[in-house]
């Protein structure tokens, strides 16, 4: 069941919905010798070695149950959720382990892509992780504390703002960072979920990995 609530970080940014734009081709990223690499935001990042790569069809029949899981009893927002969904791309998720869902939590990192075509009222990063915030406060899920502010990081030479969150599942704390920026009327999104110090240390590695072309 605690796996389940690895997908707080995908639909936590399924936040704004809109039309897809695709004036030039949109690229998912692949993998290849633990390389992510993604033409269409031009950036690439080092997969931990080892790690399971989730596929397409893994991807969507644990966000279902993730959706389902945290929007029980709030139809209005369950419905929100499948609209945005139209509008949004998970371009990577990675687990340390295999995904089992009778385990204890999974750390894990997530990168996911927004079309804001007809939201101009988000100009930057920081504007889409307080909206993410307003969602997830309107979902099943207990936060501890979350970021009031969000600060200014660089990864890969862009500049993206950053929100940490600490949720409690079942008795057991989450640790979760959110990155996001805006780029190509995209909001570019890379969330990180651990619970111990080691885990930290691996996703941290990972997300530093980044580098951009542009």
């Amino acid at each position: 069941m605690k796996q389940l609530f690895l997908w707080i970080s995908f639909f936590a940014f399924v936040a704004v919905s809109c039309n897809p734009k695709k004036q030039v081709p949109f690229d998912y990223g692949n993998v290849v010798n633990n390389i992510y690499k993604n033409n269409f935001f031009q950036f690439k990042l080092q997969v931990p070695h080892g790690w399971k790569v989730l596929s397409k069809d893994e991807k969507k029949k644990l966000s279902e149950k993730g959706r389902d899981y945290i929007t029980q009893g709030n139809e209005g927002m369950k419905d929100a959720f499948k609209a945005s969904e139209i509008n949004t791309a998970n371009l990577l998720s990675i687990f340390r382990y295999e995904v089992n869902p009778e385990e204890e939590y999974n750390c894990n990192f997530i990168i996911m892509a927004e079309n804001l075509k007809n939201n101009p009222k988000i100009k930057n990063g920081e504007d889409y992780l307080y909206v993410t915030k307003q969602v997830i406060q309107k979902t099943n899920i207990q936060i501890s504390s979350a970021d009031s502010k969000f600060e200014k990081v660089k990864l890969g030479g862009r500049d993206f703002f950053r929100m940490n969150m600490t949720l409690s599942v079942m008795g057991m704390e989450i640790q979760q960072s959110y990155f996001a920026l805006l780029d190509q009327g995209f909001a570019l999104g890379m969330v990180m979920s651990y619970v111990t110090e080691s885990d930290k240390k691996l996703l941290d590695d990972c997300i530093h990995s980044v580098t951009f072309n542009n």
